[in-house]
């Protein structure tokens, strides 16, 4: 459990399984299993938060804080771009690239953008720009309080977790109204909580010991809470868009946990730590087009029975072509690479 230059393959094996995560998300398994499984995958934003959060530590020693701001500012950058150019390119077929820009650069939208992490182009990228944020905020803390930034972290996170569950997910209980779930998705009430759940289970890693059997047993109690959360909310007519209960912050601390050890140190969790490590990111950004491009595919097929059958496995058929796309580039990169500095 001590992060170093080396690589360990329990944190890459969980970036691997979260990004299959995220791709249900937005394209989700159908019917009311697939629905109450929706609730089970809000787990792996938070987890990507806390990987880096416990990572942090050894980014700090090297003194790669810097560095690692701007690599997530490229990436936010140039997903960004991307998403731009794939929006003109749709909007063309649509309502044309100036109701597309005038919608996407409005001034309410802009300060959206800059104020809670609403991205621009597409709403997943908010994740980029909240970690982004998160890692500049530490970066200034460290600089101002350099003995007490991550105590001053420690004692906001119960609170904008508490602030997260009353004005998300049970703001009809408690305040009887909804709010805009982006008041509550973005850099303050996600990204500083679970990246500094992160950077204290590093900290505290010699305190604690969970027996495997135990951990599974935990998951299993928190999976099962999370679901009751949802069915009582929903049967309540107290349900909100806002996915995130009280067992979810327990449930992505215990899976973190369990992907903590040396126990995944084995040959056959090369293939899922490579995917995590090398595709998860590239796996993060780009499932929304595939999942577009790929739908209208199945789509033209006119078939309902091919739609059927899609909608069935639609999430594993977008990771893959995620991963398969993911490791084309990867390849074309490492040879560009390898050439320029032959």
């Amino acid at each position: 459990m001590r992060p170093d230059r080396e690589r360990h393959k329990g944190p890459d094996i969980l970036k691997c399984i979260c990004a299959f995560l995220i791709v249900c998300i937005h394209a989700p398994f159908p019917g009311e299993a697939g629905r109450y499984f929706l609730s089970l995958t809000r787990v792996a934003v938070p987890i990507f938060f806390m990987i880096t959060g416990f990572y942090y530590d050894d980014v700090k020693r090297r003194g790669r804080e810097k560095a690692q701001i701007a690599k997530v500012l490229r990436l936010f950058v140039s997903a960004n771009l991307l998403y731009f150019g794939w929006g003109l390119l749709a909007s063309a077929a649509d309502e044309g690239p100036g109701a597309f820009l005038a919608k996407n650069f409005g001034l309410r939208k802009l300060l959206r953008f800059a104020l809670f992490n609403e991205a621009l182009f597409s709403s997943h990228l908010w994740y980029l720009g909240a970690l982004l944020y998160v890692l500049v905020i530490r970066a200034v803390l460290d600089r101002l309080f350099p003995h007490s930034s991550g105590k001053i972290l420690y004692a906001l996170t119960p609170l904008l977790l508490a602030g997260d569950l009353v004005l998300g997910k049970y703001s009809l209980v408690i305040l009887g109204r909804e709010f805009p779930y982006i008041l509550v998705r973005n850099f303050l009430f996600v990204g500083i909580p679970y990246f500094s759940i992160g950077c204290f289970l590093y900290e505290k890693r010699d305190s604690y010991q969970v027996r495997r059997e135990w951990n599974l047993l935990l998951i299993g109690l928190f999976a099962a809470t999370t679901l009751l959360e949802r069915y009582l909310l929903e049967s309540a007519g107290l349900s909100t868009r806002r996915e995130h209960y009280i067992s979810t912050t327990f449930l992505a601390v215990m899976i973190f946990i369990l992907f903590m050890d040396s126990e995944w140190e084995q040959p056959w969790t090369g293939l899922p730590a490579r995917i995590g490590r090398e595709y998860s990111t590239f796996i993060y950004i780009v499932h929304p087009i595939l999942i577009k491009v790929i739908g209208k595919a199945v789509g033209l097929s006119g078939s309902a029975a091919v739609t059927g059958a899609y909608e069935l496995v639609r999430p594993a058929v977008i990771y893959a072509a995620s991963v398969l796309l993911a490791a084309v580039s990867h390849g074309i990169r490492k040879s560009i690479y390898k050439r320029r500095f032959r």
